[in-house]
């Protein structure tokens, strides 16, 4: 009961995300206070709590404490945008770390930089994969994710702007396979600023990167031999992946 990483660290984190999901810090402390005063000198479970949160929101929580308090691990994102005339897009893709929950759902915030004004922009993820639609005024400059650092995640924004890419990814190859210590990727179209991930057959990301030209050499001495993943992404979010053999 008194594991550190269990009983405080990760209720930590879980309150820090219930703030944010909130968006009410008078609400936040109010939650905290009536549970405090309710439960004093006796015993309270993580139940207790959530029928503590639900009766001063008016909502059900269920939805978070069986992905943050009953569930394991945290939310993998991979981030694209792009902007059309005045609309940003924002397009979400989410893994998950564990197999329980298979999907956090979850509010995304951004803090946004339109013509050297700053705005915070949130929406709410509860799909695997979405695009949102934003409409702004003006060029967008700069795009931060989690900018107040609320969230318990891993992720990758890719930053689009002034980049054309081709539709599809074509001829995609890859040698040698196997690899020793290099592995240079060949494609036939331009896909300049490109992402490229290096996976175990696990899920785990072991290389990242992005692409500057038609050819990349990748450095894989670091890794042990196996099977490994490796999968180009454009910022638009079509994707090719090929396998290969580490020595």
């Amino acid at each position: 009961i008194f594991n550190g990483r269990l009983s405080y660290r990760k209720g930590a984190a879980m309150l820090h995300l219930l703030r944010f999901e909130l968006n009410d810090d008078g609400l936040f402390f109010q939650i905290m206070e009536d549970f405090l005063q309710t439960f004093a000198h006796d015993v309270a479970t993580g139940d207790d709590f959530r029928m503590t949160v639900d009766l001063n929101t008016g909502k059900n929580w269920e939805w978070f404490f069986n992905q943050w308090y009953y569930g394991e691990g945290y939310p993998i994102y991979e981030l694209m945008w792009w902007q059309e005339d005045n609309n940003l897009f924002i397009r979400s893709s989410q893994t998950t770390s564990t197999n329980f929950p298979l999907f956090f759902s979850g509010t995304l915030e951004f803090k946004v930089r339109v013509d050297d004004q700053e705005e915070y922009i949130r929406m709410f993820q509860n799909e695997p994969l979405q695009v949102f639609e934003i409409p702004l005024n003006g060029k967008v400059e700069d795009i931060v994710f989690d900018p107040r650092s609320y969230m318990l995640k891993d992720f990758v924004l890719m930053d689009s702007t002034g980049t054309t890419f081709p539709d599809k990814i074509s001829d995609l190859t890859i040698g040698p396979n196997p690899v020793e210590e290099t592995l240079t990727v060949y494609f036939d179209n331009k896909w300049n600023n490109a992402y490229f991930f290096v996976s175990d057959l696990q899920g785990r990301n072991r290389l990242e990167g992005r692409f500057t030209n038609d050819r990349h050499t990748i450095y894989m001495a670091g890794l042990t031999t196996g099977v490994y993943l490796i999968k180009v992404v454009s910022f638009r979010g079509d994707h090719k992946s090929l396998k290969f053999f580490k020595k």
